[in-house]
């Protein structure tokens, strides 16, 4: 069995690239819950359009 010692893996995972990477998935799930508040109206609209064309394809006969 393989071990793995996180004190002395941790400084090589946390480095300058992967913070950065955080960092913008932090400010994109801010912008996408921005979107989500603005647009409510369109996007319930497409949730129901899709439901109810996935109702209808999977009432399709082959």
């Amino acid at each position: 069995m393989r071990t793995f010692h996180y004190k002395a893996e941790y400084p090589k995972l946390l480095n300058a690239e992967i913070v950065g990477y955080l960092t913008q998935i932090h400010e994109h799930k801010g912008q996408q819950n921005l979107f989500i508040e603005a647009e409510k109206d369109v996007l319930s609209n497409l949730l129901e359009l899709a439901k109810i064309q996935s109702t209808e394809a999977s009432n399709r006969e082959l």
